[in-house]
């Protein structure tokens, strides 16, 4: 009986302030003004622009979105849901199918190993979202997602450079549904 409180103690004591942390985190996010900014404005490391929501597309007639190939599979769908917590974004479809997952702040292990990541790396630069991947034949693909109105309308800048001549980028603007 006596292992078992010693256990138990050791456990809470290496666990305690893990555990803390999660519940502040979580007790922060719960609380956000109405202006989307939390507490202690720009200074908290959870204090970021609040993607959280569901997005559909404001230019369902732009000429590259119902285009074949390599543009439609860099773009993102007419409908999407991001589901953000502090260190991670995950982006899906209107049927719940995950479309991407970013990381951030960090380094993270990939199931596939580095050659076939199961994830991209983002970063903030300011109140926008950074998120660069390459592709097979070495082009460089960025995604850039910002906020604009007050936060009622997501604007994704993506842009492909590199592998060729042709340098474009596409902007889609979506608002929350």
């Amino acid at each position: 009986m006596k292992r078992l409180v010693l256990s138990l103690a050791a456990a809470a004591a290496l666990l305690g302030p893990t555990l803390a942390g999660t519940a502040l985190a979580q007790d922060f996010s719960q609380h956000r003004q109405g202006d989307g900014r939390g507490w202690g404005s720009d200074r908290g490391r959870f204090d970021r622009t609040n993607l959280d929501g569901r997005w559909v597309a404001d230019d369902h007639a732009g000429g590259a979105r119902g285009g074949r190939g390599m543009v439609r599979r860099m773009l993102l769908p007419d409908q999407i849901r991001i589901d953000q917590k502090p260190s991670m974004l995950r982006i899906t479809d209107e049927r719940n199918q995950t479309l991407q997952t970013i990381m951030l702040g960090g380094k993270f292990d990939s199931r596939y190993g580095q050659d076939r990541p199961d994830y991209l790396v983002g970063r903030w630069n300011g109140s926008m979202l950074v998120v660069e991947r390459s592709t097979p034949r070495g082009a460089t693909i960025t995604q850039t997602f910002a906020l604009e109105d007050r936060g009622h309308s997501l604007v994704v800048r993506t842009k492909r450079e590199g592998s060729g001549p042709r340098t474009f980028e596409i902007t889609t603007t979506y608002h929350r549904a």
